[in-house]
């Protein structure tokens, strides 16, 4: 049984202090990541289903990779989660999200700390799959002083830049329209239609920066078997029955009032038909019906696709910016 990381966190500056993390801190987690995102852009889309779904995620290893970090009164001020991929050769990635309103040496010398465990731990378990690359990934706000401080002092670099696209529904929108020989339909709940959409979904992204094929299994509990998941809000697109491509809206941002949309992706050689952009203009109309008003997707500086002209095109704009960072070893 290797350590946890906790175990690790021994290191912390004194007065403070780790524990195993659990649901029951979702709300002291909520109001973390509500205080960074108004730091970094003056308002919050994140909800409570999004932080309770990570703190339950089986990819922190049975509670292992997750802990809560006290101040000497007991508050948590931040909150470490270290999801271990390496059985999908997609390394460990790190989210650590700590108060903006700790002073600013004080909140340099916890992300260091906890940058600092976090490596050592990812280090102990990455022994276990000597088969697949080890290393870490993360992302966070530029304005994120502390973890960035954290980052740079443990030798982690920047990979790529990262983009929440928004678009606001002004006027009332009408059905889109499926491109000539291309019909859409909603998800149905078939096994079939469920190894359907995986196929697709990683046939379509397999151009894809640091791209990681993964498991039926595994995917399945991503995107389904999670509070801000809805597979009754996918929407497919076939051509002469073949399924070529899939937007997955999802919960995530639902009691913020925003709709999202967690995948989209056209298989390559049906691409330049008008296929994605339709869905993002149909997911766009669904939105606004189920009552939200703007619709949020994230999108990636290395995305080879053009994809974020396509979104620019249908009125979208980037509203966030998040740095991505990564050490290998």
């Amino acid at each position: 049984m290797h350590s946890t990381l906790v175990d690790y966190l021994a290191k912390l500056p004194s007065g403070y202090s780790a524990r195993p993390h659990t649901v029951a801190d979702a709300a002291a987690f909520l109001g973390i990541v509500q205080k960074l995102d108004m730091h970094a852009c003056g308002e919050t889309s994140t909800t409570i289903e999004e932080v309770t779904d990570d703190l339950a995620d089986d990819k922190l290893d049975g509670g292992a990779g997750g802990a809560a970090i006290l101040d000497g009164n007991n508050q948590v001020i931040a909150i470490v989660n270290a999801f271990n991929e390496l059985a999908l050769n997609r390394g460990l990635f790190a989210d650590v999200f700590i108060d903006p309103t700790l002073a600013t040496r004080e909140g340099q010398a916890v992300g260091e700390a906890i940058v600092s465990a976090t490596v050592s731990y990812a280090r102990e378990i990455a022994v276990n799959f000597p088969e697949t690359e080890p290393f870490i990934r993360t992302g966070l706000y530029a304005t994120d002083e502390a973890f960035l401080h954290g980052l740079r002092s443990n030798g982690f670099e920047q990979s790529r830049i990262l983009w929440r696209m928004r678009v606001d529904h002004e006027s009332n929108l009408q059905p889109s329209v499926a491109p000539a020989g291309v019909e859409f339909e909603d998800f149905n709940h078939t096994e079939d239609q469920y190894r359907e959409v995986h196929q697709v979904q990683m046939d379509a992204f397999r151009e894809y920066h640091d791209f990681r094929p993964k498991p039926y299994e595994d995917w399945r509990e991503q995107w389904v078997d999670r509070l801000t998941e809805d597979p009754n809000w996918w929407r497919l697109a076939r051509v002469e029955g073949k399924l070529v491509g899939i937007c997955q809206r999802t919960r995530r941002f639902e009691s913020a009032g925003f709709g999202y949309i967690g995948s989209l992706g056209v298989l390559s050689e049906y691409r330049g038909r008008g296929i994605a952009r339709a869905l993002l203009r149909d997911a766009f109309f669904h939105d606004q019906r189920n009552g939200l008003n703007s619709t949020l997707l994230h999108g990636d500086s290395t995305n080879p696709t053009g994809a974020m002209f396509l979104y620019q095109s249908v009125g979208m704009r980037t509203d966030r910016e998040y740095l991505a960072y990564r050490l290998s070893w």
